[in-house]
């Protein structure tokens, strides 16, 4: 082999090495920021489901202020 072939290897080892230890902490905020979505769609559906509650009560109230204002 010759020196070009041996720097090619040696060049393309480096960069594999260096991007295994620089995306580690990338990573780690790949995770963090999935888990913060994770946590923000299961605060959405539980608001969601609170909203879908309220507007059953509201449509009940309503009927019902409907009832005492027309009773016939």
């Amino acid at each position: 082999m010759d020196w070009l072939t041996w720097a090619t290897y040696i060049a393309i080892f480096l960069v594999v090495w260096h991007e295994m230890h620089r995306f580690p902490e990338t990573n780690r905020s790949f995770y963090k920021l999935q888990e913060k979505i994770e946590e923000l769609e299961s605060d959405k559906q539980d608001l969601e489901q609170k909203v879908e509650y309220l507007d059953t009560q509201l449509d009940s109230l309503i009927e019902q202020v409907n009832r005492l204002v027309d009773p016939a």
